[in-house]
């Protein structure tokens, strides 16, 4: 996909990497297909994006067309935390009740996922654990708890 750009733009690849400040063997690699786009931060994505001329989303269009809801849902809340950084992610997550309205509207792959990486950035930085969501919390855990029953599996959450 980004080949496809660099021809529209009429720049090279080593050019493309001058100008975004991505290695050259990063854009190699990712334009190969050897290294996953969807594994690049939300930096390096928004670098390349802007130096094209084109949204994050386009760059990712590809991708899109051939996953499921959840991943892009994963994808979303990977690159949101990438790009906003973990205090605002973890504000607008709070404020937007995201976690809430998508358990109350029946979406629990999401809400527990989203809650998952909210929980994780808080850890992950030193910020206070938020009691509002225990029993989305209890509820993930009984669902854990189920699927080991019925796999003999162990999950870690």
């Amino acid at each position: 996909m980004i080949n496809e750009y660099l021809a529209k733009k009429d720049i090279s690849m080593y050019q493309l990497s001058k100008i975004c400040g991505v290695p050259y063997n990063t854009l190699k690699d990712v334009s190969s297909g050897k290294t996953d786009i969807r594994k690049c931060s939300g930096e390096t994505i928004h670098r390349i994006s802007q130096a094209l001329g084109v949204s994050m989303d386009t760059l990712f269009a590809a991708y899109y067309q051939t996953t499921s809801d959840f991943d892009r849902f994963r994808n979303s809340i990977s690159r949101r935390i990438g790009e906003k950084g973990p205090a605002l992610f973890v504000y607008e997550t709070l404020g937007s009740g995201e976690i809430r309205n998508l358990y109350v509207r029946k979406k629990y792959d999401e809400a527990f996922y989203l809650l998952s990486e909210f929980d994780r950035v808080c850890r992950e930085n030193g910020y206070p654990e938020f009691f509002e969501f225990d029993d989305i919390r209890l509820k993930r855990r009984q669902a854990v708890e189920s699927m080991e029953k019925q796999d003999g599996e162990h999950f870690l959450l």
